[in-house]
């Protein structure tokens, strides 16, 4: 019902042909004017149609079942509309906005990891599972091998295989041999990707 209001609402909103939306961020206690752009008002209102659907399909299952976990609580329907950066106040306007939303991750970081620390002692400690609304916390245990090259590759020739088809290359092992940017391109072809990472000043 309130999703069908939004559409109705939304659609009356851009047949008005409407040319500016405020939002108001809490966080930087800020209200900004944007410029609406027609063709992510119309990707709004396809995305509020699919929206629509997942919610009459959980409110279905719900009316069936009686379980509230049919309603996940998480922001992972925001992803797909086309304003999701502006109304979570993530639209960088200018350097002085940047760098208080770089503040803020750092900030959030360091709570993340502090909390990530508190409850992996907790668990170590306890040996309790935690069942939350969207998983379970456990602690996992990880499989790590550290192989001898030699045996492994004598063991692979052993089954009638050759050993080079199961060898791996990465950078980090080839910079080992102090090999030049120079040789690498042509022992390989050099893709840059970008990630956002933040280094020690």
């Amino acid at each position: 019902m309130i999703i069908s209001t939004l559409i109705i609402q939304w659609t009356q909103f851009y047949f008005n042909s409407p040319r500016y939306l405020s939002f108001f961020y809490l966080r930087y206690n800020e209200e900004v004017e944007i410029e609406l752009e027609q063709n992510k008002l119309v990707e709004t209102l396809d995305w509020m149609s699919r929206v629509e659907e997942m919610m009459n399909e959980k409110v279905f299952l719900y009316s069936m079942s009686g379980i509230e976990e049919e309603f996940e609580k998480n922001y992972s329907s925001c992803r797909g509309c086309p304003y999701s950066a502006v109304c979570l106040g993530e639209n960088i306007t200018d350097k002085q906005k940047a760098l208080e939303l770089a503040k803020y991750i750092e900030e959030l970081e360091a709570k993340l990891n502090a909390a990530k620390d508190a409850l992996k002692t907790y668990l170590e400690e306890t040996g309790e599972e935690l069942v939350t609304d969207s998983g379970v916390w456990r602690l996992t245990p990880v499989n790590s091998f550290s192989f001898d090259t030699r045996k492994v590759w004598e063991y692979i020739k052993s089954l009638g295989k050759d050993p080079i088809e199961f060898a791996n290359f990465t950078l980090t092992s080839l910079k080992k041999l102090k090999i030049s940017e120079d040789v690498l391109e042509q022992l390989g072809e050099r893709s840059i990707t970008y990630q956002l990472r933040k280094t020690k000043k």
